[in-house]
């Protein structure tokens, strides 16, 4: 592949990833919102643009070996700035799923309580300095 077309594939992969980056910035901002219509909205964004991301690596990946820094000047700029925006997607990514698990395990947990359910993980320490889980069958609430 000449280093036209490299470079090309590099800027829509640099472009691509931006997006994704902002698209993500913004899907953490709805979650500490708790703004569920734009979670969805977000998470489709989203799943677009990794398709997109996906679909632009074959195409790099077909002719070069992706492993492979470019020798070109630019090319490499181009290659790092792909590699760091990969990177802070990936660590944006992480921040937004813990704090989806935490909302998951928060929810999990008061209905548990709401069901009168042991609570997993709901450890006291006893007088000699042991853990053990609390029981509590009483249900706060019936429907």
């Amino acid at each position: 592949m000449d280093m036209t077309k490299t470079c090309e594939l590099l800027r829509c992969q640099q472009q691509t990833l931006g997006q994704l980056l902002s698209v993500l910035q913004q899907e953490c901002d709805a979650l500490c919102e708790k703004n569920s219509e734009a979670i969805v909205s977000r998470a489709m964004e989203k799943q677009q643009l990794l398709d997109r991301v996906d679909e632009l690596f074959l195409q790099y990946s077909r002719h070069i070996d992706p492993a492979a820094m470019p020798q070109d000047e630019q090319a490499r700029q181009l290659w790092q700035e792909v590699k760091t925006l990969t990177d802070e997607c990936s660590q944006q990514n992480q921040v937004n799923g813990n704090m989806i698990a935490t909302g998951h395990q928060f929810a999990r947990r008061a209905l548990s309580l709401l069901r009168g359910e042991t609570v997993e993980g709901n450890a006291c320490y006893s007088r000699d300095g042991k853990t053990d889980q609390v029981i509590n069958s009483r249900t706060i609430a019936k429907a």
